[in-house]
């Protein structure tokens, strides 16, 4: 597949030691190959990281880092022989630093990766998956696109739904890039995507017709017919987790968590909400270098 402004051309899959591993190497593998992007797989043994800061004899620092790296690069090559996917060459690399996220974040710079894929790190339930401390730093401060996994497997055609905010200019810049690579993703995987917008209530009819008008724009300009489109009333954090539990959609992509001020409670605070409160995976975005405000 030709590469366009939304296609990754670079993946990065963070493994965690953990049987999630295999599921998200089989995303990544699967991405790659149908997007034509470049596969590295990477660990970082961040507890072993924090444990050497708090020793004092730095020979045996040395000796138990390299140890570290040694185990995870064992542990990498077992994960990707063991993978389906052989036609996807998958290259490695490995890190013991702490706190984990900033490691990650550090890889992405490197690595130039502009698709992430990690699995929610912590667990509330069996077989529920939670997106603990690191999981909530790397949505603010991810430099790439973001996929969280729940960990459940994706169909031959999964179901993607984009959650547009249409609601002011400022946003439209991130809008159009959550659309892109939404459908980006959705057409590698052969899948299926909507999308969504929710207008809460006490809006009047002009303020609606103008954002309904929007979100038809941008929908159209993705082929998608007006069954693939849904124009919400009510508060967001409800009515769009609604339709996503009645719809079971495989993958949500919204906008990426964010320190600004001015876009928190537009974007922020749903994300955390829907993020929080559902078992689909996430694709958190951000707007492309050129469109970002500065301030």
């Amino acid at each position: 597949m030709p590469h366009d402004m939304a296609n990754p051309s670079a993946i990065l899959a963070v493994a965690d030691g953990t049987a999630a591993d295999a599921g998200l190497l089989a995303k990544a593998m699967r991405l790659a190959l149908l997007c034509g992007a470049k596969l590295e797989l990477f660990i970082c043994d961040a507890e072993q990281a924090y444990q050497l800061k708090h020793a004092y004899e730095a020979r045996s620092v040395d000796v138990a880092r390299r140890a570290s790296l040694e185990r995870s690069r064992t542990y990498l090559r077992t994960l990707t022989n063991t993978a389906s996917g052989a036609e996807v060459p998958v290259t490695t690399d490995v890190a013991c630093e702490s706190p984990l996220y900033e490691g990650i974040v550090r890889k992405i710079r490197s690595s130039h990766a502009d698709l992430v894929l990690k699995s929610a790190g912590g667990v509330d339930r069996p077989h529920r998956r939670t997106f603990d401390a690191n999981d909530w730093q790397l949505m603010r401060n991810s430099p790439a696109t973001l996929v969280l996994s729940r960990g459940r497997a994706w169909g031959k055609a999964p179901r993607f739904l984009a959650a547009l905010d249409v609601s002011e200019e400022e946003t439209a810049g991130l809008a159009q890039a959550i659309l892109e690579r939404a459908q980006s993703l959705a057409t590698a995987c052969g899948g299926q995507l909507e999308v969504a917008y929710a207008e809460a209530s006490g809006s009047d009819s002009n303020t609606r017709q103008k954002r309904l008008a929007a979100l038809q724009q941008l929908a159209e300009r993705a082929h998608l017919d007006a069954r693939q489109q849904h124009f919400l009333i009510g508060d967001p954090q409800v009515t769009l987790q609604k339709l996503i539990r009645e719809q079971d959609y495989d993958v949500i992509v919204i906008g990426a968590l964010t320190h600004r001020p001015s876009t928190a409670p537009l974007v922020g605070t749903l994300t955390a909400t829907l993020v929080d409160a559902l078992d689909s995976d996430f694709v958190l975005v951000r707007r492309s270098p050129a469109a970002r405000d500065t301030r």
